[in-house]
């Protein structure tokens, strides 16, 4: 393995395949409120806002508070994310995604307060999320 240059963050890494391509192979997940503004260059941004396949169909104040509604949220995307269904298939676009991209921004509105992308993020880079 050789070092390589990184073009998505500027930066040097030293035990990357060059197979890999042009990257350090840094992967991080941001979630950020859509509020933010745009994308910086080289971050790819993808929402999990309602009513899109990756967003929380559960409301605070109508089926809970914060929390109970990122607990529901988690029994649904447990259940939903091995059926074929546009949840399952966002979720395989986002993790297709971060197989060539160095940093991936989840989008949605409560950022930086809890939210379900929490659960996103987690179910991608813990091998155990499953079984938890």
């Amino acid at each position: 393995m050789s070092e390589t240059f990184c073009e998505r963050h500027g930066g040097k890494s030293g035990d990357v395949d060059p197979k890999d391509g042009p990257f350090c192979g840094v992967k991080e997940i941001q979630i950020v409120n859509r509020h933010d503004g745009k994308a910086k260059p080289g971050v790819h941004r993808v929402s999990v806002s309602r009513p899109g396949p990756l967003g929380n169909p559960f409301i605070i104040g109508e089926h809970g508070n914060r929390e109970q509604v990122i607990k529901l949220y988690d029994e649904h995307f447990r259940k939903s994310v091995y059926t074929p269904c546009a949840l399952s298939e966002a979720f395989v676009r986002l993790v297709e995604y971060m197989m060539t991209e160095c940093y991936i921004e989840l989008e949605c509105f409560c950022a930086p307060k809890a939210c379900h992308a929490e659960i996103i993020r987690e179910a991608i880079f813990d091998d155990d999320w499953l079984w938890k």
